[in-house]
């Protein structure tokens, strides 16, 4: 095959949004390209692809995106095929608050190249403000393709000419692939039901909150109905939700820029309505540089040319504000299809399973956080949380779709283990303790859970003290943050208890940590340090290596959001 393919590995479209303006960069140099969803590709016809470039997420602690995980597991296999002759070059996206960062694009660079491959241009590893590595990236490879044999046609323009032209006026995102070519045999023909590419839609049987009615929290519970899915999950997989956005806010932005909500705009080779395009495909938060172009464009005189000029203060603008912002500003008139394809595409959110198939072999519990705060004197809300709360009763239904992980699993049942999630990090380890009850398990369990009030919001509350009580758990030591003077979180209950810690630590406990990775889960770590420091009597550098060993054995596992 003498295309330049581009496959993708992604859980929110970005890394699907830069193959593409990748594929722009490309075609504009006259080369023939083909752009695919991981999910899309037999593994093992990789051998027929001669030039290669692989763009892809990763997911959690280090796993594969859910579109990525069936290639990546074939690679890593000892089934796959030798690449030699294949010409290749990877851009990871990830996040350096993540210890495996851009561990998805670390392990395809590696696997490739161990099967023969050969790396033409240099691995990139974006972090969450990715736009220069990619940048980067993308012109070294467009530098390196003349050594490679594969040539463009005659109408190719400058390089130079063409990075600025992506870079600054990329496309719209295509919402169909339109550029792939007709399947052939490299390629899958359909995707499994309650996967990203096919959700299953599930329809809600229940939808609770968890907090008192004063508190100043809300989570809910949701219980969803996959009988005759064909999802097989496990307690520690997550799962993907479709949301909706707010109709009041899709009527907001379309009030400021003067469109109406029943205009006709084309995606997908089909027509729809624009407020339709807003509520199901859209997003309607986060802001994209090209709606600022397009607002500048339409607007009298030059509002936001200097901000386009900076990419530091552009990047701080939309850190900051929102779509909404952005068009009450501006309150300009633009086309209703220059201002859909301005829209990034509405990414699903992921959420940690709290039930075991043992109990409810037919259903999926969610424990969701409900995000609302106030932003620029207005509220705003979490599009997903609230899009659950607020919007999804019993029969309501909801797009699905499973989420396996690779590591966060319920170990063999007679070994201990020690728990550690403040908050909606309770999820998973709800989903662990139903199905050590279910099977009996014979290893211990401790249970370290904390939120605001103990009143208010200790979240499964008569499970886990029935759990408690009946032995399941054999230490349950909670975590009320702002019931006394001084704050106490599931860390300082860590330490009150090292010694009986190191103890279940030197006697083979796996310990598992959920919730935040920006405080929590660095704070857990820095206090399981100090446990082996001080109770193991082990120096600072050798309490470093301990840890890390758990790591290695698969007993200091971490579902971190």
């Amino acid at each position: 095959m003498s295309a330049i393919h581009i496959l993708y590995g992604t859980e929110t479209y970005n890394s699907e949004s830069l193959a593409e303006r990748t594929s722009d960069a490309l075609s504009q140099q006259g080369y023939a390209v083909e752009i695919w969803d991981m999910d899309d590709v037999e593994p093992n016809s990789l051998s027929q692809i001669k030039v290669l470039l692989i763009i892809t997420s990763t997911f959690g602690d280090g796993d594969p995106p859910s579109n990525a995980q069936g290639l990546h597991d074939y690679l890593v296999s000892q089934d796959a095929s030798s690449l030699a002759g294949l010409h290749f070059s990877v851009c990871g996206l990830g996040d350096t608050d993540y210890e495996h960062f851009c561990q998805c694009g670390k392990d395809f660079d590696a696997r490739l190249h161990a099967l023969g491959g050969t790396r033409f241009a240099p691995r990139a590893d974006c972090d969450t403000d990715y736009e220069e590595t990619w940048e980067n990236w993308l012109g070294a490879v467009i530098d390196e393709l003349p050594n490679v044999d594969v040539k463009p046609t005659d109408d190719s323009i400058d390089a130079e000419s063409v990075l600025g032209s992506v870079v600054d006026n990329h496309a719209a995102a295509s919402l169909s692939g339109s550029n792939k070519p007709v399947a052939s045999g490299v390629y899958r023909q359909s995707a499994p039901t309650g996967t990203r590419k096919n959700p299953f839609l599930a329809t809600v049987l229940e939808n609770k909150n968890l907090n008192h009615s004063a508190s100043d929290k809300e989570t809910r519970h949701i219980a969803l109905n996959i009988e005759n899915s064909g999802m097989d999950y496990r307690a520690g997989d997550a799962l993907g939700v479709f949301p909706r956005n707010c109709p009041d806010l899709v009527r907001r932005i379309l009030q400021a820029v003067d469109i109406e909500r029943d205009q006709a705009v084309r995606a997908d080779d089909n027509w729809y309505t624009i407020r339709d395009m807003m509520l199901y495909r859209k997003d309607v938060m986060q802001i994209d540089r090209r709606l600022m172009e397009l607002l500048n464009r339409h607007a009298v005189g030059d509002p936001f040319g200097p901000l386009l000029q900076d990419k530091k203060q552009l990047g701080e603008y939309c850190r900051q504000h929102q779509v909404i912002d952005l068009v009450d500003a501006a309150r300009v008139r633009v086309p209703a299809q220059d201002f859909l394809a301005t829209l990034r595409p509405l990414a699903p959110r992921l959420y940690s399973i709290s039930s075991s198939p043992e109990a409810f072999p037919n259903e999926i519990h969610l424990t969701v956080n409900v995000l609302r705060y106030d932003l620029h004197g207005s509220m705003r809300k979490g599009v997903a949380s609230t899009f659950l709360a607020e919007r999804t009763g019993p029969g309501v239904e909801v797009a699905i779709y499973l989420q396996r992980t690779r590591d966060f699993l319920l170990c063999a049942d007679d070994l201990p283990i020690i728990m550690i999630g403040p908050g909606t990090g309770i999820a998973p380890f709800r989903a662990f303790l139903q199905a050590r009850e279910a099977r009996g398990a014979s290893g211990q369990s401790w249970v370290f859970f904390g939120s605001l009030h103990e009143s208010m919001d200790f979240l499964y509350r008569d499970e886990l003290l029935g759990w408690d009580e009946d032995g399941l758990i054999a230490r349950l030591d909670l975590a009320w943050s702002r019931d006394q003077a001084h704050k106490v979180y599931v860390q300082h209950k860590m330490y009150e208890n090292g010694a009986a810690l190191y103890r279940w630590l030197d006697a083979g406990a796996v310990v598992y940590v959920c919730g935040d990775k920006t405080r929590m889960a660095k704070d857990v770590h820095k206090t399981l340090l100090r446990i082996i420091q001080e109770f193991g009597a082990y120096s600072r550098t050798d309490a470093e290596e301990y840890l890390s060993q758990l790591e290695t054995d698969g007993r200091y596992l971490r579902d971190v959001y």
